[in-house]
């Protein structure tokens, strides 16, 4: 059986407190893009996973890894899995590449076993592997709160189209937390992006990234690539997550394109792709 695992977007991050069990507490607007690795689970003698790519280790710590091992013993599955990814989705990059594979694993075992797990179960399960999988399981546009613990999914009313940038060096998503100042950071008014995103109403001037800069700090290319996305024609700019990716959004198609096409041959990796909605 084969899946998309989508990639993801924060259109606005808001990040205002640190707990005491070292997470922190969040509020963010995300949505999944047109733009997957291909996940491809068959029955097999022995567990296996292939990266066609060969860009990933394949160890305790890998969400692919993680998934498998988690669905087997809760729900008793005897079978052995080939699991084979043809990697797109470029890692450290704030694009939760690595919990978009996770969760098309527990999406992918729950139709292959026909175990029709209820919201909640699905919750529980993707909880344990990471923050952002429970998103990433649904791919919808949605207000994410908490520790990604809670979901709101928000319909999005106009087509936007998205040109994602990222430098060869990646963040540390640990890192970009550790250094972050919540009390001197971007803190962007989510409920309202969240209404004019509902009812097409611009909202570039309200995007922002708690973790913005904390990512460059970590990455001094963030700042570089920003420059270059505005000098080839972008009004929008933002870090994704915690980096080191940077994207630009517009309703035209063609002027997405157009940055697209300037941005080629400068060093970056340069994916356009659309929200899904």
């Amino acid at each position: 059986m084969i899946d998309r695992a989508y990639c993801k977007v924060n259109l606005a991050l808001d990040v205002f407190n640190k707990r005491e069990d070292g997470y922190h507490d969040l509020r963010s607007i995300m949505v999944a893009c047109d733009f997957f690795d291909e996940i491809e689970i068959l029955k097999s003698e022995k567990n296996e996973y292939i990266d066609i790519k060969n860009k990933l280790q394949f160890n305790s710590h890998n969400t692919l890894v993680k998934a498998v091992d988690l669905m087997k013993e809760s729900f008793d599955i005897k079978d052995n899995f080939k699991i084979i990814i043809d990697k797109h989705i470029p890692i450290k990059a704030g694009l939760a590449g690595g919990t978009a594979d996770g969760a098309a694993v527990i999406r992918t075992l729950n139709k292959m076993y026909n175990l029709n797990l209820s919201f909640e179960q699905i919750r529980e399960l993707c909880l344990k592997i990471g923050s952002d999988v429970l998103f990433n399981y649904y791919n919808k546009p949605a207000l994410v709160e908490g520790t990604g613990d809670k979901i709101e999914f928000i319909d999005i009313k106009d087509d936007y189209y998205v040109l994602i940038v990222k430098p060869k060096r990646g963040v540390s998503t640990r890192k970009c937390y550790e250094i972050l100042d919540v009390n001197n950071c971007e803190h962007p008014d989510i409920d309202l992006i969240k209404e004019r995103l509902k009812n097409g109403v611009e909202v570039k001037e309200l995007l922002k990234n708690s973790l913005e800069k904390s990512a460059a700090v970590l990455c001094k290319d963030i700042n570089k690539a920003i420059n270059d996305l505005k000098l080839a024609g972008a009004d929008f700019t933002m870090v994704s997550g915690s980096g080191s990716s940077v994207f630009t959004i517009d309703l035209d198609k063609n002027r997405i394109e157009d940055i697209r096409k300037k941005l080629l041959n400068k060093g970056y990796f340069v994916r356009s792709t659309k929200i899904l909605k």
